[in-house]
């Protein structure tokens, strides 16, 4: 997805998160989206532990802690959305 065709919204959000998880799910959301052909080839055994471990290398991170944060992030966002439905 092109960054003009995301929500401003959502990337305000994403943006208000502490810098170092920005960046983390930021480059993680990118590799999916190359990798995937923006979720059309998406195969949960083979794609996940790959950006995990390419966001090991890039932040110094494990890779647990990667896939954490990346789920975590999702999560949050996922939250931000419903509140914002309901508000």
């Amino acid at each position: 997805m092109r960054d003009e065709d995301r929500d401003p919204g959502t990337e305000n959000f994403i943006n208000s998160l502490p810098l170092l998880q920005t960046k983390i799910y930021k480059f993680m959301r990118y590799k999916y989206e190359v990798l995937t052909n923006d979720g059309e080839n998406y195969e949960v055994e083979s794609i996940d532990p790959l950006i995990a471990k390419m966001a090991s290398k890039e932040f110094s991170i494990t890779e647990d802690e990667a896939a954490d944060l990346y789920i975590a992030t999702g999560n949050q966002i996922h939250k931000f959305h419903m509140e914002r439905l309901h508000n």
